[in-house]
């Protein structure tokens, strides 16, 4: 049973995991639950980040502190056990 929408948050949220792992497929239903409005592969020359989106990442990076990993951010949107 999925979890209730967290609150939105002013920031963007930063999710990692290796290609292949479910980021893209599962946008929408992150997107849902971290209430943002897009979803972003991250490209280094992107700028600025946007706050209503999920940025992918390919692996934990120290510029984003706060990244969440795909498996953890599966959990607590109630995807995954």
């Amino acid at each position: 049973m999925a979890k209730a929408k967290k609150k939105e948050q002013a920031q963007a949220v930063f999710i990692y995991g290796p290609p292949g792992v479910g980021k893209t497929k599962n946008a929408e239903a992150l997107m849902t639950h971290y209430g943002k409005k897009q979803a972003i592969d991250f490209d280094h020359d992107a700028k600025p980040i946007p706050d209503n989106a999920i940025i992918f990442l390919q692996e934990p990076s120290p510029n984003f502190p706060r990244a969440i990993a795909f498996a953890d951010a599966m959990r607590d949107a109630g995807l995954a056990e």
